[in-house]
């Protein structure tokens, strides 16, 4: 050795022991979601199961580098190299986390501060749940965490998550020990029973006997199966406070998967023979130590698609008592508030009222968005019309997006909520129903019912009409103070003849008609439609397209339209208004498309690399997005007719779709038929020839 050259410090090599404690846990929470570090993770939720299961909780800006667009699969030694960059939760990070969730600033957290969090945020809890986890920590039982109990509380789901890992890598290091030892021994006598089929990295590999291999596969599997449901970090979920907080998309914290880690994967095909892995330099000699503890699923499968047929089983949502996280001082808050409707257009569209929104400063948001029911005292719908709000900006991002957020929660009866952080600017809110409930008549009632009366030389409207004319002016009270503005007046004269109300109209309305302070009363808006009859000589054709437009059929009851009521809360100063009665177009495609994308599950289509299902799945809706990322059009049918209790966007829940080559479409929506029984949503798919 010549005299300059130095040998490596002991402080900047760490020792073989501690580097191979690493790869061991790196390969405890590797073998949480694949059944053998030959395996590769073939998407990106395996990714983050696997970082979770080894106690670390990356952002989704950190996920996104580690798994890019063009990423199609990561080996082990790669996931090895992510858990170098990626650190497990510290001090800081619950300090941080302590004073984003102390909601009150007294040094503490609460039941109710922490029971706030961990019901809307990540993986949802119940109150109960929350009670036993805050029980099992509170050392002085006071009820409430101080910062010693809430790290102690964290840390402890992290390290948990990383100890049952390793419980179940070593429960099968173990098991197939005398296994392999007897292996051994019939090696070296030449037992007709196994047979040498080369060297792996100095280790020889057997080949078990037909029977043999059976029973430990179907050993193993029970095993998988058996330990496969494991403890997830709390921290995600606290953490996820803090991101929520924050105004950059970017800090956003990513949830864990709302599936149990159990995967179904580990029903795998026959085995193949080992393929070669690409190893870093520095990854090789440290997993060449734990060759050794090599178990028979150690054998490299092929890494199929998870399920051929997706099943997801939910509970009656109308029985649940959900309370939406209202912030607090809301009422300190400014509030804007307005009317809307649905309404299905000739050609099966769907239109509706959408409004602006114009920040001149940063502001945090409270949004809220429900049916709007005209007649409480009746029976409420078992199902109410779904009716959610997209968020978008006003111009697109640098990639194109103009997706800020939308309504994620929604509590038993149809209010749908979302809270965010704004910037200064220009938003477009855009409410959004699904189509499974709102769909396009099929007939009429065979008897019309009648809308005039003769009385002597006199027209008179007929009681049921007048009831039905004044739940129309109800809906179109677009700021509920019992009168109609021009402005108000003018968007039901847009959407039932296609004119605005110019000045020459308004004079009309003034001279014949009841006014209070300048605005239509409830009266004269029926008056105006008695004038209507009148000047018509009893000719009810035209008060039958006003009817007609406004979502009612021959038997006067409402069945193509929806009516809506809008509140947003601002903490700082902003200006609302409806900008337009129309379709949104593609704006809200995009914006469906991105949201599945970012927040569902994806899989990828069996022998198509380049073809993906994306399912974003909810207790009220579950939405299913394809991707195609080829240069090619991929006819596509997606089969949900196995599902139980639900309806579809489509006609039917069987649906042929066409997809252009390097684009997204949304395959279709399902929900509950009945939200008082439980549903349960099965799909599968299959190119189409």
């Amino acid at each position: 050795m010549s005299g300059n050259t130095r040998r490596p410090s002991s402080a900047r090599r760490p020792s073989t022991t501690n580097r191979e404690d690493f790869v061991y846990q790196c390969k405890a929470a590797y073998l949480c979601v694949v059944n053998d570090t030959s395996y590769n993770l073939t998407e990106k939720r395996q990714l983050k199961t696997a970082l979770n299961q080894s106690g670390r909780n990356p952002s989704k800006k950190n996920l996104d580098k580690y798994w890019r667009g063009s990423t199609e699969e990561l080996t082990f030694d790669d996931f090895c190299d992510i858990c170098k960059q990626e650190t497990v939760a510290s001090e800081d990070d619950l300090m941080k986390a302590f004073h984003k969730i102390d909601i009150n600033g007294d040094g503490y957290i609460s039941h109710s501060e922490l029971y706030t969090v961990l019901t809307t945020k990540g993986e949802k809890m119940s109150r109960q749940e929350v009670k036993d986890m805050i029980a099992e920590v509170d050392e002085n039982k006071d009820g409430k965490l101080d910062y010693k109990e809430f790290c102690k509380f964290l840390l402890s789901t992290t390290n948990d998550c990383k100890k049952l890992a390793k419980e179940k890598l070593d429960k099968r290091s173990q098991k197939s020990q005398p296994s392999s030892a007897r292996s051994k021994d019939r090696t070296s006598d030449d037992s007709p029973r196994t047979k040498k089929t080369g060297k792996n990295n100095g280790v020889t590999v057997t080949k078990a006997s037909p029977k043999l291999k059976k029973k430990s596969s179907q050993t193993s599997l029970k095993l998988e199966e058996k330990s496969a449901v494991v403890k997830k970090p709390i921290v995600n979920n606290v953490k996820a406070s803090i991101g929520a907080r924050e105004s950059d998309d970017d800090d956003d914290i990513v949830m864990p998967s709302s599936k149990s880690s159990k995967d179904s994967s580990l029903k795998t095909p026959p085995r193949p023979q080992p393929q070669p892995r690409k190893l870093s330099q520095n990854l090789e000699q440290n997993t060449e130590s734990l060759l050794s503890k090599s178990t028979p699923d150690d054998v490299p499968r092929p890494s199929p698609r998870a399920t051929a047929i997706e099943e997801k089983v939910f509970g009656p949502l109308s029985t649940k008592r959900i309370r939406l996280p209202e912030p607090r001082h809301l009422k300190d808050w400014d509030r804007h508030h307005s009317k809307g409707c649905f309404f299905i257009e000739d050609d099966g569209d769907i239109i509706s009222h959408q409004y602006s929104l114009d920040l001149k400063e940063d502001s945090s948001v409270w949004i809220t968005i429900q049916p709007l029911v005209l007649h409480p005292e009746e029976d409420v719908p078992k199902s109410p019309v779904d009716t959610a709000l997209f968020v978008l900006r006003d111009r697109p991002d640098s990639n194109g997006n103009r997706l800020v957020t939308f309504t994620e929660q929604r509590d038993q009866k149809g209010k749908y909520c979302v809270r965010c952080d704004l910037k200064r600017g220009h938003y477009t809110l855009v409410p959004f129903t699904t189509g499974c409930r709102l769909k396009q008549r099929t007939s009429d009632p065979k008897v019309e019912t009648k809308l005039i009366k003769k009385d002597k030389d006199d027209y008179t409207l007929t009681k049921s009409f007048r009831e039905v004319l004044s739940d129309v002016f109800e809906v179109n009270d677009l700021d509920s103070n019992g009168l109609l503005s021009r402005s108000e007046f003018s968007w039901y004269n847009m959407r039932t003849s296609g004119e605005s109300v110019g000045d020459e109209e308004w004079e009309v309305v003034e001279e014949n008609v009841e006014l209070k302070n300048g605005e239509l009363t409830r009266a004269g808006f029926i008056d105006l439609n008695k004038m209507e009859a009148d000047d018509q000589n009893g000719d009810t054709s035209d008060l039958w397209v006003t009817l007609q437009s406004m979502g009612y059929n021959k038997g006067l009851v409402m069945d193509e339209a929806a009516p809506f009521k809008l509140e947003v809360y601002t903490e700082n100063s902003g200006t609302f208004k409806v900008k337009s009665l129309s379709s949104p177009g593609s704006a809200l495609e995009k914006a469906l498309c991105e949201s599945v994308i970012n927040k569902g599950d994806c899989q990828k289509v069996r022998g198509m690399k380049d073809l993906l299902i994306h399912t974003y799945a909810q207790d009220f809706r579950t939405t299913i997005v394809v991707e195609n990322k080829s240069n090619s059009s991929i006819s596509l049918l997606i089969d949900c007719s196995g599902s139980k209790n639900c309806n579809s966007s489509r006609n039917k829940l069987e649906h042929k779709i066409q997809v252009a080559p390097n684009s997204s479409v949304v395959a279709l929506h399902v929900m509950a038929q009945n939200e008082r029984l439980e549903w349960i949503f099965r799909c599968s798919e299959n190119i189409v020839k």
